[in-house]
């Protein structure tokens, strides 16, 4: 279609005279070649370039990692602190007071003090002798199993619990008591464990440990 300069109406693109004030149509000029769109260039990415960013890329990621790892030490050393802290509270007057006085039992001399009381229960290992409540109370035990037909063997094996100061050199003892009893005939083997608390050991003249007090027996 070609419009009209002078009155604007449409005509064919192929005629010569407008058909509605046949003044004469100018066609307009075509090029002979069809216009083409410029797009920009965008600049290409040299090698070096690329490796740069690569490098750049792998700075950040090796930043990221120490920043966590550092976050994770700074947490464990704070716990860290506040935990030994206030165990050292605890634990350095305990290893001070045993040090001031060597006289306590460890847990090992207990051990062995107890089993072997458990196992022969002699009098010369308790305070006041044969005459200790203690001494009195293993001795009936074993007296009646002694005395018991149905009662085949039996043992007796201790384990210490804790120790702790008593004051005047005397040592607290915490422990259980395993009963193993085998029967006559076909009733099945039995054990017990009783717990006792707040045993006392104390020294004897010649420096060795007796037993003052069995502690109070709580049963499993």
């Amino acid at each position: 279609m070609i419009y009209c300069a002078n009155c604007g109406a449409k005509n064919q693109a192929n005629a010569t005279f407008c058909a509605n004030c046949r003044a004469k149509l100018v066609k307009p000029a075509q090029s002979s070649q069809p216009t083409q769109q410029v797009q920009p260039v965008k600049p290409a990415k040299t090698g070096k370039r690329r490796a740069h960013l690569k490098q750049v890329r792998k700075w950040k990621k090796q930043i990221l990692i120490a920043a966590a790892v550092l976050l994770v030490l700074l947490a464990g050393y704070g716990y860290g602190k506040a935990h030994y802290a206030k165990d050292k509270q605890i634990v350095q007057p305990l290893q001070e007071y045993y040090k001031a006085n060597p006289d306590l039992a460890s847990s090992e001399d207990a051990e062995d003090l107890l089993q072997d009381i458990w196992d022969d229960n002699d009098s010369e290992d308790w305070v006041n002798g044969s005459s200790n409540t203690g001494y009195l109370s293993i001795k009936k035990l074993h007296d009646n199993w002694d005395d018991s037909e149905s009662v085949a063997n039996y043992n007796e094996v201790v384990g210490v619990l804790s120790t702790g100061p008593a004051g005047s050199g005397k040592t607290y003892v915490n422990y259980t008591v395993t009963h193993n009893l085998s029967y006559t005939g076909d009733k099945d083997d039995t054990s017990v464990t009783d717990t006792y608390q707040n045993g006392i050991i104390s020294q004897d003249s010649d420096g060795d440990y007796v037993l003052e007090k069995l502690g109070t027996p709580n049963a499993k």
